[in-house]
């Protein structure tokens, strides 16, 4: 079984400033935006995309914390900043919603070979004070995930957050 109770206790901003962390309870919710095209269509998404744990350093996905972002409106301003700024960047983006778990099934979860989450704030200048991060912790005794662990991650991801999908609607 994995050690879920290792959560950092503050962040590092982009310019090395400290930023003060919260802690997150288990009732609160966590948004992760979804974009198009990588990521699906607002009639189809592509579950392996909109969590992928890429991160090489701790396998980490950002979501919104909506205790910082309490209504949809304020969850949709932040997916629209992040597609103007990747636009800036030359990426072909469209954000078209997000979607929404509890932070205790993601934290109570494992998948079949003991491996968990832990969510943590994780607040930075670039993404802002809402920033918080669903990290997978690996289980004791193995060194890497494999594709089926993967797999399993994101079958977890999808079970959990696939219920509370919501679109963007864009000004006509």
């Amino acid at each position: 079984m994995a050690d879920t109770s290792q959560v950092p206790f503050s962040a590092i901003s982009p310019s090395g400033d400290s930023l003060e962390t919260r802690d997150i309870n288990d009732n609160d919710c966590v948004s992760r935006h979804i974009y198009h095209p990588r990521m699906g269509s607002p009639n189809k998404f592509i579950w392996h995309e909109i969590f992928e744990f890429p991160s090489e350093d701790g396998k980490t996905e950002s979501v919104v914390w909506r205790v910082l972002c309490l209504d949809d409106e304020s969850v949709h301003e932040v997916g629209k900043r992040r597609e103007a700024r990747k636009l800036r960047e030359g990426n072909n983006i469209l954000y078209i919603g997000f979607v929404t778990s509890a932070v205790g099934p993601i934290r109570r979860r494992t998948t079949r070979r003991g491996h968990g989450f832990i969510v943590y704030h994780c607040p930075s200048i670039e993404e802002g004070a809402w920033h918080s991060v669903i990290k997978i912790v690996i289980a004791n005794g193995i060194d890497k995930l494999s594709k089926n662990d993967n797999s399993d991650v994101r079958a977890i991801m999808q079970e959990l957050f696939e219920a509370n999908y919501t679109v963007f609607k864009m000004a006509s």
